[in-house]
Protein backbone atom coordinates (compact mmCIF):
# COMPACT_ATOMS: atom_id res chain seq x y z
CA UNK A 1 0.00 0.00 0.00
CA UNK A 2 1.27 3.47 -0.77
CA UNK A 3 0.89 6.87 0.86
CA UNK A 4 0.38 7.89 4.49
CA UNK A 5 -1.95 4.99 5.18
CA UNK A 6 0.27 2.44 3.42
CA UNK A 7 2.47 -0.16 5.02
CA UNK A 8 4.08 -3.52 4.44
CA UNK A 9 5.11 -6.30 6.84
CA UNK A 10 7.54 -9.20 6.77
CA UNK A 11 6.27 -12.67 7.62
CA UNK A 12 7.57 -14.61 10.59
CA UNK A 13 7.52 -18.37 10.98
CA UNK A 14 4.02 -19.81 11.12
CA UNK A 15 2.81 -17.12 8.72
CA UNK A 16 2.61 -14.65 11.60
CA UNK A 17 3.00 -11.05 10.40
CA UNK A 18 5.89 -8.96 11.64
CA UNK A 19 5.49 -5.31 12.63
CA UNK A 20 3.92 -2.99 10.05
CA UNK A 21 6.58 -1.00 8.21
CA UNK A 22 6.63 2.19 6.15
CA UNK A 23 9.42 3.00 3.71
CA UNK A 24 11.21 6.32 4.24
CA UNK A 25 12.71 7.75 1.05
CA UNK A 26 16.26 8.89 1.73
CA UNK A 27 18.01 8.99 -1.63
CA UNK A 28 20.04 5.85 -2.23
CA UNK A 29 19.80 4.79 1.43
CA UNK A 30 16.08 4.17 1.86
CA UNK A 31 14.97 2.33 4.97
CA UNK A 32 11.77 1.03 6.48
CA UNK A 33 10.66 1.82 10.02
CA UNK A 34 7.84 0.41 12.09
CA UNK A 35 4.62 2.33 11.56
CA UNK A 36 3.74 2.08 15.25
CA UNK A 37 5.68 1.88 18.47
CA UNK A 38 6.46 -1.77 19.17
CA UNK A 39 3.50 -3.04 21.20
CA UNK A 40 3.27 -5.84 23.72
CA UNK A 41 1.28 -7.78 21.15
CA UNK A 42 4.44 -7.93 19.02
CA UNK A 43 6.95 -8.44 21.83
CA UNK A 44 4.94 -11.18 23.59
CA UNK A 45 5.83 -13.79 20.93
CA UNK A 46 9.53 -13.12 21.55
CA UNK A 47 9.05 -13.14 25.33
CA UNK A 48 7.14 -16.44 25.24
CA UNK A 49 9.68 -18.18 22.99
CA UNK A 50 12.86 -16.84 24.57
CA UNK A 51 11.87 -16.52 28.23
CA UNK A 52 13.91 -13.30 28.25
CA UNK A 53 10.97 -11.13 29.31
CA UNK A 54 7.54 -11.41 30.86
CA UNK A 55 4.47 -11.68 28.66
CA UNK A 56 2.21 -8.67 29.17
CA UNK A 57 -1.59 -8.71 29.32
CA UNK A 58 -2.40 -5.29 27.80
CA UNK A 59 -1.17 -6.12 24.32
CA UNK A 60 -2.26 -2.87 22.65
CA UNK A 61 0.02 -0.61 24.68
CA UNK A 62 3.53 0.25 23.52
CA UNK A 63 6.29 -1.71 25.20
CA UNK A 64 7.83 0.11 28.17
CA UNK A 65 9.44 -1.23 31.33
CA UNK A 66 12.16 -3.20 29.52
CA UNK A 67 15.80 -2.26 29.08
CA UNK A 68 17.37 -1.45 25.73
CA UNK A 69 19.21 -4.77 25.59
CA UNK A 70 15.82 -6.54 25.49
CA UNK A 71 14.72 -4.25 22.65
CA UNK A 72 17.92 -5.08 20.75
CA UNK A 73 17.46 -8.81 21.42
CA UNK A 74 13.93 -8.55 19.98
CA UNK A 75 15.38 -6.87 16.87
CA UNK A 76 17.88 -9.74 16.47
CA UNK A 77 15.06 -12.27 16.94
CA UNK A 78 13.02 -10.55 14.21
CA UNK A 79 16.08 -10.50 11.95
CA UNK A 80 16.62 -14.25 12.42
CA UNK A 81 12.99 -15.06 11.68
CA UNK A 82 12.58 -12.82 8.63
CA UNK A 83 16.03 -12.89 7.04
CA UNK A 84 16.15 -9.08 7.08
CA UNK A 85 18.10 -6.80 9.40
CA UNK A 86 16.08 -5.07 12.14
CA UNK A 87 17.69 -2.61 14.57
CA UNK A 88 17.06 0.53 16.57
CA UNK A 89 17.00 3.64 14.37
CA UNK A 90 19.72 6.23 14.46
CA UNK A 91 18.69 9.66 15.69
CA UNK A 92 19.02 11.00 12.12
CA UNK A 93 16.80 8.22 10.71
CA UNK A 94 14.22 8.73 13.44
CA UNK A 95 14.11 12.49 12.87
CA UNK A 96 13.73 12.02 9.12
CA UNK A 97 10.81 9.62 9.70
CA UNK A 98 9.24 11.95 12.30
CA UNK A 99 9.33 15.09 10.17
CA UNK A 100 6.24 17.04 9.26
CA UNK A 101 3.47 18.75 11.18
CA UNK A 102 3.05 17.21 14.65
CA UNK A 103 -0.27 15.50 15.41
CA UNK A 104 -2.23 18.16 17.32
CA UNK A 105 -3.84 15.42 19.42
CA UNK A 106 -0.59 13.59 20.28
CA UNK A 107 -0.53 11.96 23.70
CA UNK A 108 1.37 14.53 25.77
CA UNK A 109 0.52 16.54 28.87
CA UNK A 110 -1.96 19.27 27.98
CA UNK A 111 -5.32 20.53 29.19
CA UNK A 112 -7.84 21.87 26.68
CA UNK A 113 -11.26 23.10 27.79
CA UNK A 114 -10.92 21.22 31.07
CA UNK A 115 -9.98 17.92 29.41
CA UNK A 116 -6.51 16.63 30.36
CA UNK A 117 -4.36 14.46 28.10
CA UNK A 118 -1.03 12.84 28.78
CA UNK A 119 -2.09 10.99 31.91
CA UNK A 120 -1.09 7.49 30.72
CA UNK A 121 0.03 5.52 27.69
CA UNK A 122 -2.53 4.94 24.94
CA UNK A 123 -2.59 2.04 22.44
CA UNK A 124 0.30 2.11 19.97
CA UNK A 125 -2.14 2.19 17.04
CA UNK A 126 -4.04 5.29 18.23
CA UNK A 127 -3.43 8.74 16.79
CA UNK A 128 -3.02 10.28 13.37
CA UNK A 129 -0.32 9.31 10.88
CA UNK A 130 2.45 11.82 10.21
CA UNK A 131 3.97 12.81 6.89
CA UNK A 132 5.49 9.38 6.26
CA UNK A 133 2.72 7.39 7.92
CA UNK A 134 4.17 6.88 11.41
CA UNK A 135 1.69 6.88 14.30
CA UNK A 136 2.58 8.11 17.82
CA UNK A 137 6.08 9.09 16.75
CA UNK A 138 5.80 12.09 19.07
CA UNK A 139 4.56 11.59 22.62
CA UNK A 140 3.04 8.46 24.11
CA UNK A 141 6.29 6.52 24.75
CA UNK A 142 9.56 8.32 24.06
CA UNK A 143 11.65 6.12 21.77
CA UNK A 144 15.17 4.76 21.98
CA UNK A 145 17.51 5.75 19.17
CA UNK A 146 21.23 5.36 18.59
CA UNK A 147 23.32 8.53 18.50
CA UNK A 148 26.87 7.45 17.77
CA UNK A 149 27.75 5.02 20.56
CA UNK A 150 25.09 6.38 22.92
CA UNK A 151 21.38 5.85 23.39
CA UNK A 152 18.92 8.70 23.45
CA UNK A 153 15.16 8.90 23.97
CA UNK A 154 13.48 10.87 21.20
CA UNK A 155 10.11 12.55 20.70
CA UNK A 156 8.95 13.14 24.26
CA UNK A 157 6.67 10.98 26.39
CA UNK A 158 3.03 11.17 27.48
CA UNK A 159 4.13 12.75 30.75
CA UNK A 160 5.91 15.64 28.98
CA UNK A 161 4.34 18.98 28.17
CA UNK A 162 3.09 19.03 24.59
CA UNK A 163 5.76 21.60 23.69
CA UNK A 164 8.41 18.95 24.46
CA UNK A 165 6.73 16.30 22.28
CA UNK A 166 8.54 17.37 19.13
CA UNK A 167 11.04 15.82 16.74
CA UNK A 168 13.91 17.90 18.13
CA UNK A 169 13.50 16.43 21.64
CA UNK A 170 16.21 13.84 22.30
CA UNK A 171 17.36 13.11 25.84
CA UNK A 172 20.41 11.18 26.96
CA UNK A 173 19.30 7.73 28.12
CA UNK A 174 21.32 4.95 29.73
CA UNK A 175 19.07 2.21 28.35
CA UNK A 176 17.57 1.21 31.67
CA UNK A 177 13.94 0.15 31.95
CA UNK A 178 11.41 2.86 32.80
CA UNK A 179 7.70 3.48 32.37
CA UNK A 180 7.94 6.11 29.62
CA UNK A 181 10.50 4.75 27.13
CA UNK A 182 9.71 2.36 24.30
CA UNK A 183 10.96 1.87 20.78
CA UNK A 184 10.28 1.31 17.13
CA UNK A 185 12.63 -0.49 14.77
CA UNK A 186 14.28 0.15 11.43
CA UNK A 187 14.27 -2.63 8.86
CA UNK A 188 17.19 -2.16 6.51
CA UNK A 189 16.53 -2.18 2.77
CA UNK A 190 19.43 -3.25 0.56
Amino acid sequence: QAGRSGYCADRLAGDMPGPRLVVIPNGASRFAITKHEISWDQLNAYCAQSGACSVAADVQLPVTGIDVSTAQAYARWLSERTGFTYRLPTLAEWRLAAQGMPDASRNCRVEVDGVARGLALVPASSGHAGEYGLVNVLGNAQEWVRDGNAFRAAGGAFSDAIGDCVASTARDHEGRADDVTGFRLVREIS
